[in-house]
């Protein structure tokens, strides 16, 4: 119900009678439309008003209610009307391809409506096929999509969602030719689409990241997508904490989770317990895996970890530039309760109070291959831990190399 003038849906009961209506699966939406549902009528209707999708109505008005004069405005309201029975309704662009029907594979309507084997009234069950003949739903297993179509490339897009610095967060999809602006709008698509892979041209992100299970962020492409480098020396990739927070944020990674190939820099907080301006890990596995970025002035001013903070985690770091950033301990990386291997590394021109190289709390860490030059506060400490060191260089930190 699409481009409608005035109310899309007008529900009248008059001479003592009331209307009985149920509504499921419907895109609703329109920038004509004054009104999403207009329901008008002494007597009680029986309204049933479930998992269909509402945007672009005038002042947002979703619903309206002309015996109580009130309008409903927002998803909240939509799935707690006290006279409707309602639920699983959203509020969202639906990203409908330019024919107005079909849905684009990122739509927040795909997988969004009742799964199959909890339709007790069978209303959307008995649907087999889409508007296209399409098998619904997909896969068959799933959820289904809101409205007549029901989305089936999404295998492509599995492969990984696409961000660049000439893409747009709106009318964006995620594909080389079409991506996202924001690395979080990326990383929201890959979950809605099961993806496992955020690619990154090279540019500037300003943006504070939060990081999903599962899904990785990987920089250094070209702008086509064609082409990548690691070693940051072409196509860089640079998230940009802009000086008012942490770059990036990962909290209970699991499962195989990668950040790489990136620049990450201009992370800054302040205040206590403000730990990881860089990067800021708590309660992750060893499947997460930092590799490849350089990781350059940050600061936590009065906390740790400026520019890696692990607590109770266990990541791989590996040949990584982490140079000039500050916290009080643990400049460049600090473990707190945590075990993780930290190989090939470059831990340079880090400053803070001590072990302004990598200062270990109460872990467990290997320590190989990795070049600890230059720090100011030490290049190495260890409190209430234990850790083997091997194949290192440990140069000019002061006032101590250990």
């Amino acid at each position: 119900m699409i481009n409608n003038d005035k109310d899309t849906i007008y529900i009248n009961s008059y001479n003592n009678s009331s209307t009985s209506m149920t509504m499921i699966n419907n895109i609703i939406m329109g920038e004509n439309a004054e009104v999403g549902i207009y329901e008008k009528g002494d007597n009680a209707n029986i309204i049933t008003l479930s998992n269909n999708c509402f945007y672009g109505i005038q002042n947002d008005h979703f619903y309206y209610d002309e015996d109580t004069g009130t309008y409903i405005t927002d998803q909240e309201g939509l799935n707690s009307m006290s006279d409707v029975a309602s639920g699983g309704n959203i509020v969202a662009d639906p990203l409908m391809e330019p024919d107005n029907i079909h849905l684009q594979a990122v739509s927040s309507c795909v997988a969004s409506c009742i799964n199959k084997g909890i339709d007790p009234n069978g209303y959307i069950s008995s649907l087999t096929n889409d508007i296209d003949g399409d098998k619904r739903p997909y896969p068959v297993e799933g959820k289904y999509d809101i409205g007549a179509d029901e989305v089936t490339n999404i295998v492509a897009a599995i492969v990984g969602t696409h961000v660049a610095e000439t893409g747009d967060d709106i009318i964006g999809v995620g594909s080389k030719i079409n991506p996202f602006r924001t690395i979080q709008r990326g990383i929201k698509a890959a979950i809605s689409l099961c993806s496992n892979n955020v690619y990154i041209s090279e540019g500037i992100y300003p943006e504070h990241v939060v990081m999903e299970n599962g899904v990785s962020i990987l920089g250094g492409y070209s702008l086509d997508f064609n082409s990548r480098d690691t070693n940051l020396i072409n196509y860089r990739t640079k998230i940009d904490g802009t000086g008012d927070g942490r770059c990036v944020f990962a909290k209970n990674i699991t499962d195989d989770t990668r950040i790489e190939g990136l620049i990450i820099s201009n992370g800054y907080l302040t205040g206590a317990m403000n730990d990881g301006a860089g990067i800021h890990c708590t309660n992750s596995s060893s499947n997460l895996i930092i590799k490849n970025n350089e990781i350059k002035n940050n600061t936590s001013l009065n906390s740790y970890g400026g520019g890696i903070y692990l607590w109770y985690s266990s990541p791989g770091i590996y040949n990584n530039n982490i140079n000039n950033n500050y916290a009080v301990y643990g400049g460049g990386i600090y473990l707190s309760s945590s075990s993780s291997i930290i190989n090939d590394n470059r831990i340079i021109y880090n400053e803070g109070i001590d072990g302004s190289g990598i200062y270990m709390y109460s872990s467990q860490v290997e320590i190989n291959n990795n070049m600890i030059n230059d720090n100011t506060g030490s290049g190495l400490f260890a409190h209430s831990s234990s850790s083997n060191i091997y194949n290192n260089i440990i140069n000019n930190n002061l006032p101590r190399g250990i």
